[in-house]
């Protein structure tokens, strides 16, 4: 992303982008608010883009820990959601029209 990043993003590199992240992250790695961003990935823009008085608030987080929450919610979800008994009568339902007064 960083070889095409550009702010505005050329429609070629949206065009190839797979996710919503690439989308944001190709103007992003041009805003000097980026700069953590930019040293995490080892790379250094041709040109900034400063736009205004709106500056960009970029967090970076460690992914670990929201994939250790998510698969400790999902199992805890799990054990608590039982499956309802199978009920045969339910296959012999038979609906009803219901007719415009």
């Amino acid at each position: 992303l960083a070889a095409s990043a550009a702010c505005p993003a050329a429609p070629e590199s949206v065009a190839a982008c797979r996710t919503l992240g690439e989308w944001i992250l190709l103007p992003l790695l041009c805003r000097p608010e980026a700069e953590p961003l930019r040293e995490l990935a080892g790379i250094a823009p041709e040109e900034l883009y400063i736009c205004g008085d709106n500056p960009w608030q970029v967090f970076l987080h460690d992914g670990d820990a929201y994939r250790e929450n998510a698969s400790r919610r999902a199992e805890e979800a799990g054990a608590q959601a039982e499956e309802p008994p199978f009920d045969p009568a339910l296959l012999s339902f038979v609906g009803t029209a219901h007719k415009n007064l």
